[in-house]
């Protein structure tokens, strides 16, 4: 990695809505020369042209996303979401017209050589999910997505006299008394039960519309059109329910085993829901460090890891790429980075509150936004490439960030707080997994019957919660007090069918960390290796490549299993 340019503030980077008109004239334009080109080499250069001017106005847009995100307050960032929302689709549908041309391509095999085989094939199924006729239907579903978001962000609860907002709710989760954080956990999900009737006329709404979208374009249901959209190649729906069942069968009895360790440590005699956020009896671990300092803690942890991401981190803070801290008004995700294409640079989200999960959304960010910066540093990558293929790829980078970090841990914590953060970490890595794979199995049942209602929704949620949390002691809360959980899961209103992407990734993050214990040199090459292969490479295609096992292999959990014990032995033998 050569030394890192000099980036420009975030701050000083100047929003400036696009003439959409002149824009949309100009990919036509593009799109007609690329179709008369008379070589390859002739339409990789219009389209390396057109990446150019194309991204300079879309930047806009991911300027736009993140102002609005750090204040939802913010009337004219609002506003202006409020028209990316309806422009994106019309800018989609003529970006894929552009990919469809080089994708049908006379001179394909050449294109495969000087701009990836692997982008071409994602052009090919692209040109399948989007079509001008849908266009109105897909700014809709972005309203609606919008909508939700709003209404999420706002809300608030009366907590002990005072009106908390729900991102802050989440914070006595974790708290020693049982009384307490049962009552903390009934308030917060009791809001989504009381706004029911509103989030689940969105949710109806956003089933149809993308119900509608699949039938227009020739689909039996969503499901099948949105595997094309998350860029699924090499595998399909089989390969995920399979792993699904791998998870049931050989990784919750696992998981089952920790909840059964954790239920003794904390000497309570069953384990129910609002058990799981504390794994402790005297509390979670907590930081030692907060605000500024945990900042600064970061920034040493990046630098001790290597020179690489000491770089970047110092490239990141000197020009205010990051805004990590809560405030009112922030849009409750825990955590985002984004790129913002034509500066060349990426910007971290974040929604920090003083409690240990800021340094797991620290570590996962920043995973995201160094990968994006080693693509950016292959000056012959197309814009298109520097993303992954699939998101899979992307959480990937990201779960195995959190982990490889892990040898410095002791910078956000003191001696007695490490030990249970550590154990921490892998108990949570263990149980994500299989968290993981009840919102995928719930989605596919959902665009399957998009004709079910609210009630039956959630009956089928419970169903397929208890299947994959076996060792709850249900029997303390009415269903209605947690029924509604997965309307707090932003991503199925907002990415259906993400979900099980970062499940995937955690099998091979596991890898990663368990290597890194033994060797971090090796584990660090080989995670190089994995971030250089940017978009050009498939998810098998790059876990083959790198020596990993495939979580699609029938012996994954078994391996991943030990994997996990032997990373269990040692942090114990350590501490």
């Amino acid at each position: 990695m050569t030394k890192l340019r000099k980036g420009i503030k975030f701050s000083d980077m100047t929003y400036k809505r696009p003439d959409m008109e002149a824009v949309m004239a100009d990919m036509e334009n593009y799109f007609k020369r690329i179709q008369r080109a008379s070589s390859a080499k002739e339409q990789e250069i219009l389209y390396r042209e057109y990446e150019k001017k194309f991204y300079e106005a879309l930047t806009m847009q991911e300027l736009s996303t993140i102002r609005s995100y750090l204040d939802v307050n913010d009337e004219f960032y609002s506003g202006e979401q409020e028209y990316w929302d309806n422009v994106i689709p019309e800018i989609q549908e003529a970006e894929a017209k552009i990919h469809k041309a080089l994708a049908t391509s006379p001179y394909l095999e050449e294109l495969k050589e000087s701009l990836g085989s692997t982008i071409l094939k994602k052009w090919e199924l692209e040109t399948q999910t989007i079509h001008e006729k849908i266009l109105p239907l897909m700014a809709e579903e972005n309203e609606l997505v919008t909508k939700y978001t709003k209404l999420v962000s706002g809300a608030t609860v009366d907590y002990k006299g005072e009106t908390v907002s729900l991102s802050k709710m989440k914070t006595f989760f974790d708290d020693p008394n049982r009384q307490e954080r049962r009552e903390a956990f009934y308030i917060y999900h009791h809001w989504f039960y009381e706004h029911r009737e509103e989030l689940d006329g969105i949710y109806d709404e956003l089933v149809k519309n993308r119900t509608k979208q699949a039938r227009e374009l020739g689909f039996n249901s969503y499901t099948e059109l949105a595997y094309l959209i998350r860029g699924r190649i090499g595998y399909g729906r089989e390969e995920i329910e399979a792993f699904r069942k791998e998870v049931l069968k050989k990784w919750v009895p696992f998981v089952a085993e920790l909840k059964e360790e954790q239920r003794k440590r904390l000497e309570i005699p069953t384990f129910r829901l609002y058990d799981s956020p504390l794994r402790f009896k005297d509390g979670s671990p907590k930081l030692k460090v907060k605000n500024q300092e945990f900042l600064e803690a970061g920034i040493k942890m990046f630098h001790s890891l290597s020179k690489e991401t000491g770089d970047y981190i110092d490239f990141l803070t000197e020009n205010k790429l990051m805004d990590l801290f809560d405030r009112p008004g922030k849009v409750p995700y825990d955590g985002f980075s984004e790129d913002i294409t034509a500066y060349n640079e990426n910007f971290i989200f974040g929604h920090f509150n003083g409690k240990e999960t800021d340094l797991e959304v620290f570590t996962h960010e920043f995973g995201h936004s160094f990968a994006g910066e080693i693509a950016i540093r292959q000056p012959d990558l197309i814009i298109a490439s520097r993303n992954p293929i699939g998101q899979e790829i992307a959480e990937t980078h990201s779960k195995s960030m959190e982990l490889l970090t892990s040898g410095f841990d002791q910078l956000f914590f003191d001696e007695y707080n490490l030990k249970k953060y550590q154990q921490k970490k892998i108990e949570y890595a263990a149980y994500f997994i299989s968290s993981i794979c009840i919102g995928d199995e719930f989605q596919h049942r959902i665009y399957d019957n998009p004709e079910m209602t609210p009630e039956d929704r959630n009956i089928a949620y419970e169903e397929i919660y208890k299947k994959y949390n076996p060792y709850i002691d249900y029997s303390d809360l009415p269903f209605e007090t947690w029924g509604c959980m997965w309307q707090d899961t932003m991503v199925i209103y907002a990415m259906p069918f993400y979900l099980i992407d970062y499940a995937l990734a955690q099998t091979l993050a596991l890898q990663f960390y368990a290597e890194s214990l033994l060797d971090l040199e090796g584990a660090w090459k080989r995670y190089m290796s994995f971030l250089s292969k940017a978009g050009t490479r498939t998810f098998t295609g790059i876990v083959k490549e790198c020596g990993l096992r495939s979580p699609f292999e029938k012996d994954c959990f078994d391996y991943i299993y030990k994997s996990v014990k032997d990373i269990r032995s040692k942090l114990h033998n350590q501490n």
